[in-house]
């Protein structure tokens, strides 16, 4: 039902025998409606930071058309990564989980020299 229905109904409900209890009930709800109504949803747009690259120019086993992008989140608290190969995958790590996963990688690559 829409907001302008709604209100329209619950005016036509309010204008009926209630109990006092039932009409305090529906005036409420109708002014939660008609705030509802005067409160307009508002879609924002935003730019975002990101880049990308080919990755032929990194990894053997890519094709011509595989790619990697990372995407920084609009509050700032991450970053998306789709990695567009075969299999491809997408995933999402916040800036600590990004320093842990670096950590980790550091120690791999330095243990095993």
């Amino acid at each position: 039902m829409s907001k302008q229905k709604t209100i329209e109904w619950l005016e036509k409900v309010l204008k009926s025998g209630l109990t006092y209890e039932q009409e305090q009930l529906f005036q409420s709800a109708f002014e939660q409606a008609k705030e509802m109504d005067m409160q307009k949803s508002t879609i924002q747009g935003y730019n975002r930071k990101a880049v990308f690259a080919e990755l032929t120019e990194f990894d053997h086993l890519a094709k011509p058309d595989d790619y990697i992008e990372v995407c920084e989140w609009h509050n700032g608290e991450g970053f998306d990564v789709e990695v567009s190969s075969n299999p491809g995958s997408r995933f999402q790590l916040t800036w600590g989980q990004w320093d842990a996963l670096n950590k980790l990688m550091t120690k791999l690559l330095h243990d095993h020299e």
